[in-house]
């Protein structure tokens, strides 16, 4: 059990320094692009969790015969 543990410890250790490695070889333009897909996709996905969310708290709130006249 501890062997798996230090093992995924290891793994992800390597895999960061490789990005960290990637990373600092790129270019000011390809970083800034990279970036930019980081932010869009972080975005998209609080704006997916925000609107289940709500859609949930709508649900629970108000009877089903209201959410009909508050979705026209």
């Amino acid at each position: 059990m501890n062997n798996r543990k230090t093992s995924a410890i290891i793994l992800a250790g390597l895999a960061g320094a490789f990005a960290y490695y990637k990373y600092s070889k790129m270019s000011a333009e390809d970083k800034n692009m990279l970036v930019d897909k980081i932010k869009t996709a972080g975005k998209d996905l609080l704006s997916q969790l925000n609107l289940g969310s709500l859609n949930s708290l709508k649900e629970s709130v108000l009877p089903a015969d209201k959410m009909e006249t508050s979705k026209a």
